[in-house]
């Protein structure tokens, strides 16, 4: 199994756009992990988009790059429903957490150090 391209698009679009995520989507001769916010905007483009592979990321608008792991345990509800949501899709679903893991145990999970 081939491994799957990384494609962050942030809700700013700072770094890639829609056009380029569906472009490169098009284009691919592997499978896609759309990194993305836990955001209702963001949820509902993977949906329509169907990557392979989806990681939800925490994001803040100030940050270069991501700098820390999804507060699973604040926003458990949130997260759970945009599991159920991108999983009903047929998106494999992973978290971006810090190294301390929570309740919520989902396929695949990548690790914050």
């Amino acid at each position: 199994m081939r491994t799957p391209l990384p494609c962050h698009l942030r809700e700013d679009r700072r770094h890639i756009q829609e056009r380029d995520v569906e472009l490169l989507s098009s284009i691919l001769q592997t499978r896609m992990n759309l990194e993305m916010a836990v955001t209702e905007e963001m949820v509902a483009y993977a949906v329509r988009l169907r990557p392979a592979e989806c990681c939800l990321v925490p994001e803040r608008r100030q940050e270069l790059t991501t700098e820390g792991g999804l507060n699973v345990i604040t926003h458990e509800k949130k997260i759970s429903a945009a599991c159920a949501r991108l999983a009903e899709a047929g998106v494999r679903v992973s978290l971006f957490v810090d190294a301390e893991l929570s309740r919520l145990m989902p396929p695949c999970v990548v690790v914050h150090r």
